[in-house]
């Protein structure tokens, strides 16, 4: 199956956790992925790394004008791009048939629509963008599995599912979540637990932002939201569960009275490769370990405690509530998190901030996807109201 060359592939937020696991991918696979170009926020030093792992020449920043001494350290003939729009130039370069999204925020918005309208396959690891703009991005969407998902849960589901992005037949979805470093935590010490404990997920190396919201499960309600959207499914069909062994990722239960489960090692390499490798399957040189049948053979699912995991329920309020309800969930959420990471509101408070500024929101619907980021915004500046935080239009 490897005589079969890809096109350019187009990396947005490369330097991230999950820009790391595509790189490795396509090193693994050199002779069918070949990176184009490399996209990250500010952290030129780590793109200069990596391309000097892989060899591409067009890298962009979105965060800054210029890199100054990374330029120098750059390969000769490197291209540069800056600013956000440069995100939207590498995405619909000619070269690019492949666009992978392993960022996180808002700002993905734009190039997966304009990658998505110029017929680009397009494969997704971005929460934020696909529930603050999930309308828009699925509506841009030309073909059958144009848009694929990276996350596991996800692309558990899609494998279910037949790997076809529709929910015909399905009477529910189920994502699993490990239950984070809390799950056998008595529910009265979690107000006093530290940022350093939060950050201990037992499964995931992932970014601070992620971790904490995978301590919280509000990770898991984004999740069902993420569903929702690729898998055009209402927030009925769609649920979670707590499965502390981590073998299994994604559940589809079928009206007939079948179920399906995708069960794989927690490794974000096997996801990514499977939906960046379709249609084909491709081997891996030195196969990830695979969960035993005995391993699998005790499995526990267990129901998500709303007095440990608040988040979680509020997240699933706001999927049924909808119209601007997400947006304005993702841009509080992020902002009561970096106060915690700055250690300015205790854990607890996180959940209570951003309800208290749901409370307040008129929850219209946006009518187009910029309006949806600055329902995005909103939801950051109102909980960074209650704490006497200044505002700021920063998205993160």
């Amino acid at each position: 199956m490897m005589d079969k060359k890809s096109g350019g592939i187009a990396l947005i937020g490369a330097t991230g956790s999950v820009g790391r696991s595509v790189v490795s991918v396509c090193e693994t696979f050199g002779e069918r992925f070949v990176l184009h170009s490399m996209a990250a926020r500010n952290n030129a030093e780590a793109l200069v790394e990596l391309q000097e792992r892989t060899g591409c020449r067009v890298l962009a920043l979105t965060g800054k004008r210029r890199s100054g001494e990374f330029e120098k350290r750059a390969a000769f003939g490197t291209r540069w791009l800056y600013g956000d729009d440069a995100l939207v130039e590498i995405v619909l370069d000619r070269e690019v048939d492949l666009v992978v999204v392993a960022s996180s925020g808002v700002s993905a918005i734009k190039p997966v629509i304009e990658a998505l309208g110029a017929g680009k396959r397009v494969c997704i690891a971005n929460k934020e963008s696909l529930i603050a703009a999930g309308k828009w991005i699925s509506g841009s969407v030309k073909y059958e599995n144009q848009l694929l998902p990276l996350d596991s849960e996800h692309n558990a589901l899609w494998q279910c599912l037949g790997k076809k992005c529709d929910c015909d037949g399905v009477a529910k979805l189920v994502l699993t979540a490990s239950g984070g470093p809390f799950l056998n935590r008595p529910a009265d010490s979690l107000a006093h637990v530290t940022v350093e404990e939060v950050l201990k997920h037992p499964v995931w190396s992932m970014g601070s932002k992620i971790t904490v919201d995978s301590a919280s499960m509000m990770n898991k309600g984004f999740e069902m939201m993420e569903a929702g959207v690729l898998f055009g499914c209402e927030p009925e069909r769609v649920s979670a569960v707590i499965h502390p062994e981590s073998h299994v990722h994604g559940i589809v239960e079928f009206f007939d009275g079948t179920r399906r489960m995708a069960a794989f090692t927690p490794d974000m390499r096997i996801p990514i490769l499977c939906a960046m490798a379709y249609p084909d399957i491709l081997q891996w040189p030195e196969s990830p370990e695979a969960p035993s049948v005995e391993e699998v053979s005790v499995m526990t699912f267990l129901e998500i405690d709303a007095t440990r995991f608040p988040c979680f329920y509020i997240a699933r309020e706001v999927f049924k509530k909808g119209g601007g309800y997400p947006a304005f969930l993702v841009g509080a959420d992020e902002a009561a998190v970096n106060l915690f990471l700055q250690r300015k509101i205790a854990y607890r408070e996180i959940p209570a901030l951003i309800e208290k500024a749901i409370e307040e929101y008129s929850g219209h619907e946006p009518s187009c996807w910029q309006e949806a980021v600055e329902i995005v915004k909103e939801g950051g500046i109102r909980v960074r109201e209650k704490t006497g935080e200044r505002a700021s239009d920063d998205e993160g």
